[in-house]
């Protein structure tokens, strides 16, 4: 979450296309616009098992949908599982996961429709944190509510509470941001505070003592914006500079290092930075030439620079310098171009057109609408348990009012009776428009000539001649959360010409010429690129066909396409054609490709001799299913991974060597462990575990360790805890990548 003062904008880790990590008000992770403008409506995709998307449903959506479809929304902000936001009325609405009262509507019941938050109509600015919600009203004063566990309320207490509650009595407060467990703000004169979690230095103030109150950080009075990640801080000051602070494992500070900073860290040298965005653990940001830059970890494709590595300083991304606002979730990242044209990358930016939750490594375009205004990226690192439909996140977004434009026929055209003619519109590319002629200027419309969708219709021009040609579109744009449909339409601003056809004249009027020279080319295990020749002057666009199936329709003059989303290690099969209003041309020579096959696994480490004195010795490493038992080789099906710097592991795979059980009770959604007296109870997504009765934190140091299930299905479990649970040692060895578990003998 990130807060900033006057024009610029605050952000933190989460996804809400309109607010969670972009802010144009002084506000944690929020999407703003200016107040003055009206009609902006609210969108919403991705993961809505609390109702964060605020749709009425539980459904998760694979594409930007509508929100309670009215109008005048000014900024959003999308927590953990959770979504806040004020209307231009001033007045404070939320839904989704209310756990911890962090809806603030005085009851813990989730809502998946957006709920007004009592009656003031006051309310400046917001930021949704984890768990927590922060805001500030127009007099400047500090308002939380939701969860207090590390004292990231403010209020002097670890006690969690339901309702907006004042935080102090100071009326000079002018930014906020929220992040996992923590919470930053700037007053009026430039001075930075924070409180909450501080376990990795996160709050800048010099220590990892946890803060219940504001607590001031350092001296100085030109701090501008500040974003909240999840266990990491950045910040801007009014000279453009950059600084960081916190942890810093996957190089998200930016510093150069991996060393973690307990006090504001300068990055670099530079004095142009514009905006910064803190994620979950990467972080975003842009210059004032519009440049886009990202570091941190890039297991997920989230810092969108084309490869799969960490970064631990500023790397430019791409070329382009047209970069308007960038909002960094859980595992993937939100854009805006200056344009208004929507991009996302990473792990859960939406779903496609082809139906498949993916992982980008590149800025991908979402949608062909430049309408967008704001953008907000939520999610939690917390619970990592994988989605069948593949993440945690989900984003929100402010855009104009869509509407539906009639493009052609508009006014002059001539239509000639028989011939094959294309109407064309601009908005709505799924919906099912129904067309209807005049031919008395738009009085009445007696006929019905068609439906189409995607925005064109071919006409066979009947034979009614007239000079006062008009062609209406209507249809169906979607429903509110009530069922209830709404209508778009839009009609000719002026006569057309239906004309009759005269002699010879339709003799030469033929569909274009036939692309040719088509070649197909992998780029990766999943995108291939199409390039061809343009053998025509009067082309509308072309067809693309994968394996004989229409895959899009690119404009005219086009002579290449990315075809993304493909299934590594498969050969697929291209054809291309041209059209315009007379019909087809005839297809392209064929052309194929296969995407690269799966990069193989890094050859595992040679097994280290056995210890002596030990009836057990299990040596694993990272990122390799081959692990040895007392020497012997074996195999597991799912290798160890690191998450949050900790290793976990398919736990059967080490506690069947020792000689214990290993249980899971769906309904809990518990993993146990039992050898012989000790016993030993996990719940995925959960940081506390049960030892022998007893409750303890998985990691003292780190609440972001808990089991999790990955692909395909596969139970992950921390591997220390539950060793040192079962009364094991454990060694690490960083240069093999290598983990040793012993178990002394009986």
């Amino acid at each position: 979450m990130r807060c900033t003062t006057p024009n610029k904008h605050i952000r933190r880790p989460l996804a809400v296309l309109m607010g969670m990590l972009l802010f144009l008000t002084l506000a944690a992770p929020v999407a703003t616009v200016s107040a003055a403008e009206p009609g902006n409506t609210l969108w919403a995709w991705g993961i809505n098992e609390a109702g964060q998307l605020g749709d009425g449903t539980t459904l998760d959506k694979d594409a930007p949908t509508r929100v309670y479809y009215d109008e005048g929304w000014r900024t959003v902000s999308a927590g953990g599982y959770h979504t806040v936001a004020l209307k231009s009325d001033g007045s404070l609405w939320a839904w989704g996961g209310n756990a911890y009262g962090q809806l603030g509507d005085g009851t813990k019941i989730t809502k998946n429709l957006p709920t007004p938050i009592g009656t003031a109509k006051d309310w400046k600015s917001i930021a949704a944190g984890r768990q927590h919600t922060v805001a500030l009203k127009n007099d400047g004063s500090l308002w939380a509510w939701g969860q207090n566990l590390y004292g990231q309320l403010g209020d002097g207490t670890r006690k969690h509470t339901d309702m907006p509650n004042r935080i102090g009595a100071a009326n000079d407060w002018k930014a906020i941001a929220a992040g996992g467990y923590h919470t930053l703000a700037i007053k009026t004169d430039g001075s930075l505070w924070a409180w909450g979690m501080n376990l990795h230095g996160q709050l800048g103030d010099g220590t990892l003592t946890t803060r219940s109150v504001p607590t001031r950080i350092g001296k100085a009075n030109d701090w501008t914006t500040v974003s909240a990640g999840y266990l990491f801080t950045t910040a801007l000051k009014t000279d453009g500079s950059l600084w960081a602070w916190g942890i810093n494992y996957h190089g998200q500070l930016g510093d150069g290092t991996n060393a973690y900073r307990q006090m504001p860290t300068r990055i670099g040298t530079e004095n142009d930075w514009k905006e910064v965005e803190a994620g979950g653990r990467h972080t975003l940001a842009v210059k004032s030439n519009g440049s886009l830059w990202a570091w941190g970890d890039n297991g997920s494709g989230q810092l969108g620079d084309g490869t799969w590595k960490q970064r631990n300083a500023p790397t430019q991304i791409g070329t382009e310098k047209n970069w308007k606002a960038v909002s960094a979730g859980g595992l993937h990242t939100l854009a805006l171009q200056m344009d208004g044209s929507l991009w996302g990358w990473g792990r859960a930016f939406g779903r496609l057109a082809d139906g498949n939750w993916r992982l980008r490594k590149e800025p991908t375009r979402i949608g062909a609408d430049k309408h967008w205004k704001a953008i907000s990226a939520g999610g939690t690192l917390d619970l990592y348990e994988i989605h069948a439909n593949g993440h945690d996140d989900h984003s929100m977004a402010l855009g104009d009012v869509p509407t539906v434009t009639l493009t052609k026929p508009n006014g002059g055209e001539k239509f000639i009776v028989g011939l094959p003619h294309t109407i064309t519109w601009e908005g709505f590319p799924d919906t099912e428009f129904t067309l209807f002629l005049s031919t008395d200027s738009g009085k009445s419309y007696q006929s019905e000539i068609g439906k189409g969708k995607g925005g064109s219709f071919q006409w066979i021009v009947p034979n009614m001649p007239t000079n006062n040609a008009r062609i209406r579109i209507w249809g169906i744009s979607g429903r509110d959360y009530l069922g209830i449909p709404k209508f778009a339409e839009d009609a000719s601003d002026a006569d057309f010409s239906i004309e009759p056809l005269i002699g010879l004249q339709a003799t030469f009027l033929l569909p274009p010429a036939a692309p040719s020279g088509l070649v197909a080319e992998a780029l990766s295990e999943s995108e291939i690129r199409l390039t061809w020749r343009d053998n025509a002057t009067d082309e509308q666009g072309f067809h693309i066909e994968r394996n004989g199936i229409r895959i899009a329709t690119v404009p005219a003059d086009t002579q290449s396409y990315t075809d993304a989303g493909l299934a590594l290690d498969t050969t697929y099969g291209y054809r291309v054609r041209a059209y315009n209003g007379l019909g087809d041309s005839g297809y392209s020579n064929q052309a194929s490709a296969a995407t690269d096959p799966e990069p193989p696994p890094a050859e595992p480490v040679p097994a280290l001799e056995t210890p002596p004195g030990t009836a057990t010795v299990i040596q694993l490493y990272i990122d390799s299913v081959e692990y040895y038992v007392n020497g012997q080789l074996r195999t597991m099906d799912t290798p160890p991974v690191i998450r949050e710097g900790r290793t976990l592991l398919p736990i059967r795979h080490v506690a069947e060597p020792l000689g214990a059980a290993v249980g899971w009770e769906g309904v809990q959604r518990k993993a146990t462990v039992t050898l012989g007296q000790r016993f030993v109870e996990l719940w995925i997504g959960q940081n506390q575990a049960r030892v022998n009765g007893t409750d303890q934190f998985i990691d003292d140091m780190n609440p972001s360790v808990v089991p999790l299930i990955m692909p395909p299905g596969r139970t992950m479990l921390p591997l220390r805890f539950i060793a040192e649970a079962l009364g094991c040692q454990v060694e690490w060895d960083a240069v093999a990548r290598m983990v040793t578990i012993i178990h002394p003998a009986p």
